[in-house]
């Protein structure tokens, strides 16, 4: 039979008939287990200082999950699983139809320029392990001299002391020591006024664990959400001691 010899109307349900089975044919099977709107969130410029909430929200089709853990990349993000606005703990077994969300704190203080970090997240079900990606382009509030609070080589009898100058886009105050490691001291907090540059000192106690030694400082201000940290470094010298002759 040739098209010759069709009639039209019969022609053109063979046509739509092709083309529903061709519809059909693409069509991709829902995913089943854990799955993700948008397992990849760029943020595009941020203030580096802003404490920022994200949400990645999921569902769980066809069979059930158990999410074990949300593992970020850095300590700058914040995970937790949270369904029908209540928080859900690691180990958890999600039943099929469950709609729910991976909220995460992001931390921007500390980081500037380019930044990629994640959470990767791990358990049994299908869509596991997987990863939730996290990009920006992080521009500095705060602007700290000198960046780091180098005491340099320390005895460890004596307290030490280090000035830091930080500037902000406006007007802010510094209101509190968020933590720090090492246990440091800070001269001149909260800040008496709003201005947008500060000027305070960093005390590093006697201590006399020997060796090289990293941490951190983490300052809040009167800005919402907004902090700012500094790294700080020192050596202790150790004993010397000498072979008599």
């Amino acid at each position: 039979m040739n098209r010759q010899s069709l009639t039209p109307s019969l022609f053109l349900g063979i046509v739509l008939l092709c083309l529903s089975g061709a519809l059909s044919c693409s069509k991709t099977a829902a995913p089943e287990g854990l799955s993700f709107e948008q397992p990849v969130l760029d943020l595009g410029e941020l203030w580096a200082g802003e404490i920022v909430p994200l949400e990645f929200p999921f569902r769980v089709t066809g069979s059930e999950v158990r999410i074990d853990m949300a593992l970020p990349d850095c300590g700058c993000l914040h995970p937790r699983i949270t369904v029908d606005g209540k928080d859900v703990a690691y180990g958890t077994v999600l039943a099929a139809g469950t709609e729910g969300i991976l909220a995460v704190e992001y931390h921007t203080a500390g980081f500037q320029g380019r930044k990629f970090t994640g959470v990767d997240i791990t358990g049994s079900g299908l869509g596991l392990p997987m990863k939730l990606e996290v990009k920006s382009w992080l521009r500095p509030w705060f602007e700290v001299t000198p960046r780091f609070a180098d005491f340099g080589q320390v005895q460890g009898d004596t307290e030490k002391v280090v000035q830091l100058r930080v500037v902000g886009q406006e007007p802010f105050q510094i209101t509190d020591l968020l933590g720090a490691a090492p246990p440091l001291k800070v001269r001149g907090l909260p800040s008496l006024e709003s201005k947008k540059e500060h000027v305070f000192q960093v005390v590093l106690p006697p201590t006399t664990a020997e060796g090289p030694h990293y941490g951190v400082l983490n300052l809040g201000t009167d800005r919402e959400g907004m902090a700012f940290t500094v790294p700080v470094s020192y050596r202790v010298a150790g004993l010397l001691w000498t072979i008599p002759d």
